[in-house]
Parts: structure tokens; C-alpha cells; sequence
């Protein structure tokens, strides 16, 4: 069975310029590197700055790229720069129940 890595890559082999693909993507990179999975935490962290950056350039009003953003500063320790990604992406979609459970936890570490 494929992983969601995996299907995310072939969506973006399919189309490169996938705001979606690019930003849950570099999500499940960065979770990866949270959840101390990965072989290569600097290779993933990498692959989803450039993911990031690709998507926030191509739709810098979608809250997908924030979220992922957010994602990204919160498992660099960076959580005051998350704090205010994570409150762009809720701007953009209130009902993103997961958005403020990540905002919740990045503003008690953040104490």
C-alpha cells in the first residue's frame, strides 16, 4: 500500500503546480520529522520549505501553504513565527478545527 508520501508525489508528478499536493505534501514531511520517523529530518525539512514556498507563491490566499508553513516553523522550534502563520491560515478558513489545535499547542510551548 502506498504511503500518503508517496501518493502526494505521484499527485505532483501528475501536476506539478498542485497547491494541495505541494502544501499537504510538505505537511507530512514535516510530520514525519515531528514524529521523528524519518532517515533524513534536514532532507524533509528542506523538501518542504521549497513545497512551501512553491505553494504560498501560487496561492498566497489559500490556508493549505499557511498551515503547512506553520507546520514547518513549529518543528524548527520557531513557535512564535508559527503563532501568526497558523492565525493566517484560520483567517482564511475558520472552520479548520485542526488549525486550532495546532495553534493551541504551539502557543503553550510557546509560554
Amino acid at each position: 500500500m502506498p504511503s500518503g508520501i508517496g501518493l502526494f508525489e505521484r499527485a505532483l508528478a501528475l501536476d506539478p503546480q498542485s497547491v494541495e499536493a505541494q502544501s499537504r505534501l510538505a505537511q507530512l514531511l514535516v510530520a514525519r520529522v515531528m514524529d521523528q520517523m524519518t532517515d533524513s529530518a534536514a532532507a524533509d525539512t528542506e523538501r518542504a520549505v521549497v513545497l512551501v514556498g512553491q505553494a504560498l507563491a501560487a496561492s498566497p490566499r489559500s490556508f493549505l501553504p499557511h498551515f503547512a508553513k506553520a507546520q514547518l516553523l513549529r518543528a524548527q522550534g520557531r513557535y512564535p513565527d508559527a503563532i501568526p502563520e497558523y492565525g493566517t491560515a484560520l483567517a482564511l478558513n475558520r472552520n479548520w478545527a485542526t488549525g486550532y489545535g495546532h495553534l493551541g499547542w504551539c502557543k503553550l510551548r510557546n509560554v
